[in-house]
């Protein structure tokens, strides 16, 4: 049993490592989604879901995208210029 126990831990590490990336979620069927994006807009299957490209001038200029959008989306290329102090009150 002990000569096989390292043998059983490299194949369940290898099959664990050989996930799929891809997760599976149910289609958003609520209201129509208005989301201003900093960066690539992602790919979504929804229909109800509109993406409008911002930048960083647009967060400084208003303060309450609240009445705008419904969230805001910055992408990971982009989060180092977001986590400027100029932003934390955003």
């Amino acid at each position: 049993m002990k000569k096989n126990f390292p043998v059983v831990l490299l194949i369940l590490v290898f099959l664990t490592g050989c996930n799929s990336d891809s997760v599976y979620t149910p289609l958003y069927d609520g209201k129509n989604l208005v989301i201003g994006i900093i960066g690539n807009f992602p790919k979504v299957s929804e229909e109800n879901v509109e993406f409008k490209k911002i930048n960083f001038n647009k967060i400084d200029e208003n303060k309450n995208l609240s009445s705008e959008f419904d969230a805001i989306f910055i992408m990971k290329v982009h989060l180092s210029e977001a986590a400027n102090s100029k932003y934390a009150a955003v």
